[in-house]
């Protein structure tokens, strides 16, 4: 499916909403906003392909949200009640809102995890709100930088895991985010300046952190 400026998809699915299995483009809307709606998951076993401006995606029961985005994407609002959330895009990440609930509280691996990957040299992951709730953890990869937007945004989890590749030389932090979470491993790549900053709202416990000469700060 495509539309074009101003226009929207919505998609509300009783099911799941599936990937046809091959890797074609499945939904198109390159200035707008598509909506999709499931009781058991959005591209749970294979993910969508899209081309899209901005994604809104709920999962009501069991299920995960997975997306294989061509390029920068706005995920507006994704949540599942119990399932992962995955969104791997060949540009920049704006993640304004997502959460998984994991309503039934399962610990079962990397099922009610979120994961963020901007996967471009260029590309960063920019964070509203992210929330891993009741054990989940969340894993954030960008060629660039991994930013928050503002002292009030944070990311909400157990674990959370960043990669930052630092892949340009466009602002002095490769990492900086407010959090809540109880494990932190993170790494910054690249040679040029990129500070690695973390204000954590709680205790923190670093499994892991920037091992060059750029400026760590936790606080």
């Amino acid at each position: 499916a495509s539309a074009n400026r101003d226009d929207a998809i919505v998609v509300v699915s009783g099911g799941a909403v599936l990937d046809s299995g091959d890797s074609a483009t499945d939904l198109i809307a390159e200035q707008g906003l598509v909506t999709l709606l499931s009781q058991n998951g959005v591209g749970a076993d294979d993910p969508l392909e899209t081309g899209v401006a901005r994604m809104v995606a709920d999962v009501a029961s069991a299920g995960a949200i997975r997306i294989d985005e061509l390029t920068d994407i706005e995920l507006v609002d994704l949540r599942t009640a119990n399932g992962a959330i995955e969104v791997d895009a060949g540009g920049s990440i704006l993640a304004t809102r997502i959460e998984s609930a994991n309503k039934e509280l399962l610990s079962d691996g990397d099922s009610r995890d979120i994961e963020l990957n901007a996967i471009s040299s260029s590309s960063d992951v920019m964070v509203e709100s992210v929330i891993a709730r009741s054990g989940a953890d969340v894993r954030m990869t960008a060629g660039d930088d991994v930013i928050g937007r503002s002292m009030e945004h944070r990311v909400e989890s157990d674990d959370l895991s960043i990669f930052a590749g630092n892949g340009l030389a466009d602002q002095s932090y490769a990492v900086l985010l407010n959090t809540q979470v109880h494990d932190l491993d993170a790494v910054v790549g690249g040679t040029t300046r990129g500070d690695l900053v973390i204000r954590e709202f709680d205790s923190i416990r670093l499994s892991a952190s920037d091992g060059g000469s750029d400026r760590e700060l936790v606080a």
